[in-house]
């Protein structure tokens, strides 16, 4: 059998706990005559004399207060309304920026408290406001429109195609904000970094795929 060594800890057990609030309840014993008599110290003495009182006048020892308050939560959050860019930043951004005294895990621990978690966001083309009024005027003006209207033309469209790696970093935000705007990552092509094509459909047509531009960096 394994020998266990000893420790400077004194483990009380509940007996003894048990036998000295008798001594000082019930047979009227003072603190220090218990104490001596059970062999235990003094300063164990008075915290359960202390524990006895909090339980008979209610008073309960109040736990350590959060690192990150409710107030700071509070300003957390408004910081991350509106700002995509903020959104994105991590643990340790977030404390560097507020100057909070703690660790990566309690802040995670407290955005969690918030309803807070990291989720990939929603990727969406940018469309210019004019181009979005263009297309909204011609869908109004040819919505009557048959069939046979829509067979006789030859529709062209181009597009830009991305050659690098576009990373969607995840973002902070809570349930029920996976559509607002500063939680969906726009796309922005550059010429300089894209490859544009261009092609052309119509009734039982389709063109062939051309390259308009190549890759200039």
């Amino acid at each position: 059998m394994a020998r266990v060594p000893k420790t400077s800890r004194v483990e009380h057990q509940t007996p003894k706990k048990a036998r000295f609030r008798a001594l000082v309840e019930d047979a009227g014993w003072g603190q220090e005559r218990a104490a001596r008599k059970l062999k235990i110290p003094q300063s164990t003495a008075t915290k359960w004399l202390k524990q006895v009182d909090e339980r008979r006048t209610g008073k309960h020892r109040e736990g350590r207060p959060r690192l990150i308050d409710e107030k700071m939560l509070d300003k957390i959050e408004k910081w991350f309304d509106g700002h995509y860019d903020r959104r994105i930043q991590t643990l340790e951004d977030i404390i560097k920026h507020f100057k909070l005294e703690c660790s990566t895990t309690t802040l995670l621990r407290a955005l969690d408290r918030r309803g807070f978690h990291k989720h990939t966001p929603e990727m969406k083309e940018w469309i210019p406001p004019k181009i979005k009024e263009e297309r909204f005027g011609f869908a109004k003006k040819h919505k009557t429109k048959k069939k046979t209207f829509w067979r006789r033309g030859i529709y062209t469209d181009e597009s830009t195609f991305n050659t690098r790696i576009l990373r969607r970093l995840k973002i902070w935000r809570k349930r029920g904000e996976r559509q607002r705007l500063d939680c969906i990552q726009f796309k922005f092509h550059s010429g300089r970094q894209s490859v544009l094509a261009w092609a052309a459909i119509g009734y039982n047509f389709k063109s062939k795929l051309i390259i308009i531009t190549k890759q200039l960096d």
